[in-house]
């Protein structure tokens, strides 16, 4: 196989911080790793993370430069193949369909790379549902998922080759170090959306701490919406939770390291309609933190229940509290589960393990041409 080959991504680098985007210089990093030619064409509708998977007019005016950008893209690059971030909304795929379009007019190869949940249920909403999915889908070369779920999904209308590629995180993280356990704290890190799980974790804390135990709730991530920051921390005021409850707002970099050697538990209680994998799970894992996590899109996949963390359904802040408490009794287990999620981290889900994986799948696809 000619490691010269041009690939094409297109797909958005942060800002801002989201999943879709961070995976997209992710694969950008292990593509230069391998030795191909390879570029990114900015996605680029997204300016902010409030404005993910919404209709704006601003978006709409964007449009323009971004697909004049991408056919000059295509134009001068060359690519022998195109790596498609598909969206998982009607609309968005709607819109990518006129991207698509020029693509099979210059004759070039696409896989899609699906990085949301949802594409299924587009497809089962009726005609014109159907014909969307299928105007992105049906000229693809293969399809990437992150997990056997999304591969069973989408069983239902594409029949080509679909690779299963889970994600992989671009930096390591030191491993927690041992610290004292005056307190127990469990972390919390996301995007502070209700559907992210923030309301389940806030209901769960009173009956955590109804235990007497010595329990710290770190919760780091930028409110989404005033009316959601008024409600939590009404809440919190209302049940005197103030003394365990600590909001930390937006952290990255190495403040966000330093968080992580902080953290004993992480929880993520998403049940967000689109989530797919949480590479914030994997950060977690990484630090060598047991992970509580719900049981939607490739998430128990990543995290095994009883050995790593434990998957729970969304919604339930009594189960959450449940498990928390658990981890909180017996800390012995909880090390352990954090000395086993690490380890699964680095054999599955480092830097190394996506390059890797992402290697075998081109091998194939250009060997089949």
């Amino acid at each position: 196989m000619n490691k010269k080959k041009k690939i094409l991504l297109y797909g958005q680098i942060p800002p801002p911080q989201h999943g879709s985007n961070i995976m997209t210089l992710t694969l950008f990093k292990a593509l230069e790793k391998l030795g191909y030619q390879a570029k990114i064409s900015n996605k680029g509708f997204s300016k902010k993370i409030d404005e993910v998977n919404k209709i704006s007019l601003v978006k709409f005016f964007r449009l323009f430069s971004i697909l004049w950008r991408y056919n000059r893209d295509l134009i001068r690059f060359r690519p022998d193949l195109v790596v498609f971030f598909v969206s998982a909304t009607r609309i968005g795929l709607l819109v990518e369909g006129l991207f698509l379009a020029f693509t099979n007019i210059f004759h070039i190869p696409y896989v899609l790379y699906i990085h949301n949940n949802g594409h299924k249920a587009i497809y089962q909403q009726g005609r014109f549902g159907c014909w969307i999915v299928r105007r992105v889908f049906d000229r693809a070369k293969a399809c990437i998922v992150l997990g056997e779920v999304f591969k069973k999904d989408i069983s239902c209308f594409y029949k080509n080759k679909v690779y299963i590629l889970p994600n992989g995180l671009l930096k390591t993280l030191p491993e927690k170090k041992k610290k004292s356990e005056l307190f127990i704290n469990v972390l919390y890190l996301s995007n502070l959306y209700e559907t992210k799980g923030i309301f389940t974790l806030i209901r769960a804390i009173p009956k955590v701490l109804l235990k007497k135990r010595r329990v710290m709730f770190l919760i780091a991530g930028p409110w989404q919406g005033k009316e959601v920051r008024k409600k939590i921390l009404n809440y919190v005021e209302r049940n005197n939770l103030s003394a365990n409850v600590k909001f930390l707002g937006a952290i990255y970099g190495q403040h966000k390291e330093e968080l992580f050697q902080k953290g004993d538990i992480f929880v993520f209680p998403s049940h967000y309609p689109f989530e797919a994998f949480g590479l914030v799970n994997l950060e977690a894992m990484q630090s060598g933190m047991p992970v509580i996590t719900t049981n939607i899109g490739a998430l128990p996949e990543m995290v095994l229940d009883g050995k790593t963390g434990f998957i729970i359904p969304p919604k339930k802040p009594d189960i959450l509290a449940e498990k928390i408490n658990f981890l909180v009794k017996n800390p012995e287990f909880r090390r352990k589960m954090g000395r086993e999620g690490r380890k699964r981290f680095n054999t599955m889900y480092s830097f190394d393990a996506y390059t890797s994986n992402v290697q075998e799948i081109l091998n194939d696809l250009f060997l089949s041409e």
